[in-house]
């Protein structure tokens, strides 16, 4: 039988990606937090967006794609940021 915990943090593992090429999508969508619902800016269609972990050295292509007309950054801590 599986722990709570270990269950918990198996349930997450689609939303966290490791090093390599990944693309993201920026669109709005419905934030539902069981009071009450509000449009927001979502990625890949969740907000908050998936978790990227990356290890220093590693080489990283992050290709973001804005479906609407919406005003949004993408803001990103602790990276050096290249071929902008």
């Amino acid at each position: 039988m599986l722990s709570k915990g270990f269950a918990a943090a198996l349930a997450l593992l689609p939303l966290i990606s490791w090093a390599g090429e990944y693309s993201l999508t920026v669109d709005r969508v419905t934030i539902d937090t069981g009071d009450f619902s509000k449009q927001g800016i979502g990625y890949n269609g969740a907000s908050p967006g998936p978790i990227l972990r990356f290890r220093e050295g590693e080489d990283v292509t992050i290709h973001v794609t804005k479906e609407s007309l919406i005003n949004s950054d993408l803001r990103i801590t602790g990276v050096d940021q290249l071929n902008f």
